[in-house]
């Protein structure tokens, strides 16, 4: 690892842990519907080159900041079966391990450290936030640093499924009785942040329906000051984004980005950052091109669901428990998604959560937006009258099926049988 500072200036180091099975080199852009094939790459790598890392570690464009990426749970081994048990498996070892290694070879007292993740990197990169307050760090030079602060911890969507007593005895609950994924398999304990992170963006897929398939979301503690626990529409990959069809996903890595900046890191734009960075060493065939490192937000795209009815709650947490009336932030690209299919005539089908919720519309950085909260409820009172409208009266149906057999058994009955 190439440092871009000098050892005596002290340097913000962005950590940056992919979601299960994503890396370049499976995750090349490239959509072929005919074949179902809809993938890109996601969010935390585009982060990670735009902050001026390279995708084997080995350089940093960015005066002052080093960038550390680690391919998801199962994308290190170009075995396929190797892949598909190591995702299974599911231990954030595989990405924590390594990740402090990296860490610590260029670490030195007074930097500052931002850590990202997606999905089972999310939970990663939580896991090392609790380890790294309960164990210290080991600087460069050999030092250790207790407790080291964070400056910022950014999660898209953080789901953890592993394959331990521990986890499968609190995925069981959550099929069984209903309940959240309690974020103390992460090591946070009774569900609170650990103390030595300033400031954490958990940004949560409004719309991901396989609550019961293990996709339930490991809430942040919305108690806290320093949580930013925001909603943004589509699925768990529409959050992290891993699809070709980008517009939704960009959203919610504009809206990361935004955070990402106000907190000290520097971006680069596409024109400035070196193709050398995007292909890997071993590989230089697998090369991703700029074009696909734009963030241009577009809530008037698609988001990918499934036809299932396993909604999440759409809830605020605090202690692993869920805050009755607690106000839920909703991004505002979510309004602006519901609008754009309301004219297209294709009306957004949301997560019915939201009609129990308190909520209001957050703009960047979590600002509060109140004539768009305003307009976001109105039209959800449209859409559930609507709904309303089109449910059947169970006992309307009931009180004509009976006469209509009492008027067939009345009149055309006796005419058939005699």
């Amino acid at each position: 690892m190439t440092s871009s500072s000098s050892s005596s200036s002290p340097k913000k180091i962005l950590l940056a842990f992919d979601g299960s099975l994503n890396n370049l080199r499976h995750w090349l852009p490239k959509h072929e519907p005919e074949i179902f094939v809809d993938k890109t790459i996601t969010n935390i790598l585009k982060l990670h080159f735009l902050a001026g890392g390279d995708i084997d570690n080995k350089r940093n464009d960015v005066p002052g900041q080093i960038c550390l990426y680690h391919r998801g749970c199962g994308g290190i081994s170009s075995n396929g079966f190797v892949r598909l048990f190591n995702l299974a498996r599911g231990n954030l070892k595989q990405q924590t391990v390594p990740m402090r290694k990296m860490l610590e070879s260029v670490y030195e007292k007074g930097d500052k450290i931002y850590i990202i993740g997606f999905s089972r990197g999310a939970s990663s990169a939580r896991k090392i936030v609790t380890e790294l307050q309960s164990d210290g760090l080991l600087t460069a030079s050999g030092d250790k640093v207790e407790a080291p602060p964070i400056e910022f911890l950014g999660c898209f969507d953080t789901v953890s499924m592993q394959l331990s007593p521990r986890f499968l005895r609190f995925n069981l609950k959550t099929h069984l009785l209903n309940r959240i994924t309690r974020s103390r398999i992460l090591g946070e304990k009774g569900g609170a942040l650990p103390s030595i992170v300033k400031k954490a963006v958990h940004l949560i897929a409004l719309d991901d329906n396989r609550f019961r398939l293990g996709f339930s979301p490991v809430y942040m503690d919305s108690a806290d000051d320093r949580v930013h626990e925001i909603w943004v529409a589509g699925e768990h990959g529409d959050c992290g984004g891993q699809y070709f069809r980008k517009g939704m996903p960009d959203c919610s890595c504009k809206c990361m980005q935004e955070f990402l900046e106000e907190a000290g890191i520097t971006f680069l734009s596409n024109e400035d950052i070196d193709t050398e960075c995007l292909k890997l060493d071993d590989d230089p065939g697998i090369q991703i091109d700029k074009k696909f490192l734009d963030i241009a937000p577009d809530p008037c795209d698609k988001i990918h669901t499934l036809p299932l009815e396993s909604y999440r709650p759409v809830a605020t947490v605090t202690n692993e428990k869920i805050i009755p009336g607690g106000t839920v932030r909703i991004h505002v690209s979510v309004l602006q998604h519901m609008e754009a299919m309301e004219k297209l005539g294709t009306p957004y089908k949301f997560n019915p959560g939201l009609n129990e919720t308190e909520l209001v519309v957050v703009g960047p950085l979590d600002k509060p937006l109140e004539a768009e909260t305003k307009r976001f409820k109105e039209l959800l009172g449209v859409r559930q009258s609507r709904l309303l409208r089109q449910e059947p009266n169970w006992i309307a149906v009931f009180v004509v099926i009976l006469i209509s057999s009492f008027v067939f058994f009345v009149f055309d009955a006796p005419k058939k049988l005699f």
